[in-house]
């Protein structure tokens, strides 16, 4: 958990409070100002943190109402905002420091077992990740358009000290991007490299013409090179993070499922892969 430093919640509290952001800007911005020299910029991101998930916890209690969650919402993430560079003015996405700075704050929190605070921490790194320009593949495949760039950079930084949480958030969002990134940064073969590059395309495919267009021109099954890429990846592959993208595939698409998938992934045990793979028995 996030330690509280109660000067600094006080202090966001007192910015909260100030209503109309656009009518009383100069007030709000000198009460930042004060937040700003209370801590490092980490720190304080931290601790915005934390407040937000706080906030969560005494809305669902009934405490405050969720208008005055999300006017709340809306001013931290205001605050956040001013410790961001844009690469222009549209905002849209977050020069390659500030995004470093995001991974680096919430990293060392993702293991949290509370829902709400790592719900912010999900807020966060989205942040870092969505791509505005990108296309879904399908809801099924990916939560929504991914730029895992930033992610590279930090796992190529912190090579030795690979984080599990990161890497789960990753595959929650999209598998496929995940499998990638993760290659490009720990598989030195480069005819390894380019062999799950190609599955990951193979099973990207098939998700896509499953799933757009018109229903009447969609496959009704997996193609069989679908199926023989993935029981590739599984078969080749000890790696837990290649056998995750494994797993995360056949909870989104039941239909992958073989018998030798699931006995190379009770073979894979890894606790977050046997986690994720009682979920397939319901399926």
């Amino acid at each position: 958990m996030i330690a509280v430093d109660t000067k600094i919640q006080d202090q966001i509290n007192h910015v909260v409070a100030v209503e109309h952001i656009a009518s009383r800007k100069e007030e709000i911005l000198l009460e930042i100002k004060k937040l700003k020299e209370m801590g490092t910029a980490e720190h304080l991101l931290q601790q915005l943190i934390y407040f937000r998930a706080n906030m969560r916890k005494v809305k669902d209690a009934g405490q405050i109402t969720s208008d005055r969650m999300e006017s709340g919402m809306n001013t931290t993430l205001y605050i956040i905002g001013t410790f961001l560079t844009p690469t222009d003015q549209s905002f849209q996405k977050i020069s390659s420091l500030s995004a470093q700075f995001l991974i680096k704050a919430v990293v060392p929190y993702l293991e949290t077992e509370d829902p709400n605070l790592k719900k912010e921490l999900y807020r966060i790194l989205k942040i870092v990740d969505l791509d505005v320009a990108g296309k879904q593949v399908h809801p099924k495949y990916s939560e929504y358009p991914v730029d895992y760039t930033e992610y590279k950079l930090f796992m190529e930084v912190n090579r030795d000290n690979l984080s599990e949480p990161l890497v789960q958030y990753m595959y929650q969002k999209s598998p496929g991007d995940a499998l990638l990134t993760l290659a490009q940064v720990y598989l030195k073969d480069s005819t390894e490299k380019d062999s799950v590059i190609q599955a990951v395309a193979i099973i990207r495919e098939d998700f896509w013409k499953r799933y757009h267009g018109p229903a009447e021109s969609r496959p009704r099954i997996i193609s069989v090179k679908a199926m023989q890429a993935l029981d590739q990846l599984s078969a080749r592959y000890p790696q837990w993070w290649i056998q995750m993208y494994v797993v995360e595939i056949i909870l989104r698409e039941p239909r992958f499922i073989n018998p030798q998938i699931l006995e190379r992934l009770k073979n894979a045990k890894h606790p977050f892969i046997l986690e994720k793979l009682e979920k397939t028995s319901g399926k």
